[in-house]
Protein backbone atom coordinates (compact mmCIF):
# COMPACT_ATOMS: atom_id res chain seq x y z
CA UNK A 1 0.00 0.00 0.00
CA UNK A 2 2.69 2.48 0.54
CA UNK A 3 4.61 1.42 -2.38
CA UNK A 4 1.85 2.28 -4.28
CA UNK A 5 1.24 5.77 -2.90
CA UNK A 6 4.96 6.54 -3.38
CA UNK A 7 4.53 6.00 -7.06
CA UNK A 8 1.95 7.71 -7.23
CA UNK A 9 3.54 10.62 -5.32
CA UNK A 10 6.95 10.38 -7.41
CA UNK A 11 4.87 10.00 -11.03
CA UNK A 12 2.46 13.25 -10.33
CA UNK A 13 4.81 15.52 -10.93
CA UNK A 14 6.19 14.07 -14.10
CA UNK A 15 2.66 13.63 -14.86
CA UNK A 16 1.53 17.45 -14.71
CA UNK A 17 4.63 18.47 -16.93
CA UNK A 18 7.06 19.49 -15.09
CA UNK A 19 9.62 18.46 -17.52
CA UNK A 20 8.47 20.87 -20.22
CA UNK A 21 8.73 23.64 -17.20
CA UNK A 22 12.03 22.84 -16.62
CA UNK A 23 13.23 22.85 -20.56
CA UNK A 24 11.63 26.35 -20.83
CA UNK A 25 13.18 27.62 -18.56
CA UNK A 26 16.30 26.17 -18.91
CA UNK A 27 16.12 27.34 -22.68
CA UNK A 28 15.24 31.11 -21.71
CA UNK A 29 18.45 30.98 -19.93
CA UNK A 30 19.67 29.87 -23.32
CA UNK A 31 17.93 32.74 -26.01
CA UNK A 32 20.77 34.75 -26.01
CA UNK A 33 23.60 32.52 -27.22
CA UNK A 34 21.12 30.90 -30.34
CA UNK A 35 20.02 34.07 -31.90
CA UNK A 36 21.06 33.19 -35.34
CA UNK A 37 21.08 29.03 -35.19
CA UNK A 38 19.69 27.44 -38.29
CA UNK A 39 19.50 24.23 -39.41
CA UNK A 40 19.34 23.40 -43.59
CA UNK A 41 17.13 20.67 -44.85
CA UNK A 42 17.37 19.97 -48.55
CA UNK A 43 14.37 18.38 -50.28
CA UNK A 44 14.03 16.71 -53.46
CA UNK A 45 11.07 14.79 -53.11
CA UNK A 46 10.08 11.06 -52.57
CA UNK A 47 8.84 8.59 -50.10
CA UNK A 48 10.64 10.01 -46.80
CA UNK A 49 10.74 13.45 -47.80
CA UNK A 50 7.63 14.45 -45.29
CA UNK A 51 9.14 11.71 -42.37
CA UNK A 52 12.25 13.27 -42.62
CA UNK A 53 11.18 17.05 -42.73
CA UNK A 54 8.85 16.61 -39.62
CA UNK A 55 11.33 14.58 -37.31
CA UNK A 56 13.70 18.37 -38.15
CA UNK A 57 10.65 20.66 -37.49
CA UNK A 58 9.91 18.53 -34.20
CA UNK A 59 12.89 18.33 -32.75
CA UNK A 60 13.51 22.07 -33.32
CA UNK A 61 10.29 22.58 -32.25
CA UNK A 62 11.78 21.75 -28.90
CA UNK A 63 14.25 24.53 -28.97
CA UNK A 64 11.36 27.31 -29.11
CA UNK A 65 12.45 30.54 -27.54
CA UNK A 66 15.97 30.13 -28.92
CA UNK A 67 15.22 31.73 -32.22
CA UNK A 68 16.65 28.13 -34.49
CA UNK A 69 15.16 28.19 -37.81
CA UNK A 70 14.74 25.47 -40.02
CA UNK A 71 15.53 26.41 -43.86
CA UNK A 72 14.08 23.68 -46.37
CA UNK A 73 16.16 24.08 -49.21
CA UNK A 74 14.10 23.39 -52.58
CA UNK A 75 16.81 21.94 -54.35
CA UNK A 76 13.94 20.82 -57.26
CA UNK A 77 10.88 19.38 -55.10
CA UNK A 78 8.28 17.71 -57.17
CA UNK A 79 4.44 18.78 -56.46
CA UNK A 80 3.81 16.72 -53.81
CA UNK A 81 6.77 17.79 -52.04
CA UNK A 82 5.98 20.80 -52.31
CA UNK A 83 2.16 20.53 -51.25
CA UNK A 84 4.15 19.01 -47.94
CA UNK A 85 6.89 21.16 -47.50
CA UNK A 86 3.61 23.83 -47.55
CA UNK A 87 1.81 22.51 -44.99
CA UNK A 88 4.48 22.06 -42.82
CA UNK A 89 5.73 25.38 -42.89
CA UNK A 90 2.17 27.09 -42.42
CA UNK A 91 2.00 24.75 -39.29
CA UNK A 92 5.73 25.36 -37.95
CA UNK A 93 6.33 29.07 -37.51
CA UNK A 94 10.33 28.32 -37.26
CA UNK A 95 10.27 26.78 -41.07
CA UNK A 96 10.65 28.65 -44.26
CA UNK A 97 11.20 27.57 -48.07
CA UNK A 98 13.96 28.88 -49.56
CA UNK A 99 15.31 28.73 -53.22
CA UNK A 100 19.45 28.51 -53.29
CA UNK A 101 19.61 32.33 -53.87
CA UNK A 102 17.13 33.03 -51.29
CA UNK A 103 19.32 30.63 -48.65
CA UNK A 104 23.10 32.52 -49.79
CA UNK A 105 21.26 35.66 -48.72
CA UNK A 106 19.97 34.55 -45.73
CA UNK A 107 22.94 33.09 -44.52
CA UNK A 108 24.91 36.16 -45.08
CA UNK A 109 22.48 38.56 -43.35
CA UNK A 110 22.59 35.90 -40.53
CA UNK A 111 26.18 35.78 -40.17
CA UNK A 112 26.22 39.53 -40.60
CA UNK A 113 23.86 39.78 -37.38
CA UNK A 114 25.66 37.57 -35.64
CA UNK A 115 29.74 39.10 -36.36
CA UNK A 116 27.74 42.55 -35.40
CA UNK A 117 26.43 41.25 -32.35
CA UNK A 118 29.87 39.28 -31.04
CA UNK A 119 31.83 42.99 -32.18
CA UNK A 120 29.26 44.74 -30.03
CA UNK A 121 29.83 41.84 -26.85
CA UNK A 122 34.17 42.34 -26.89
Amino acid sequence: MLGNLASIIISLPAALGVPELLRKISFRFMHRERESAFTVVPMWGGEDSEFVLRSVLNRVKWLDGTGHRVWILDCGMDDEAKKICGKLVRKYSHADILTPEELCAEIVKTCGEFKTSISAKY
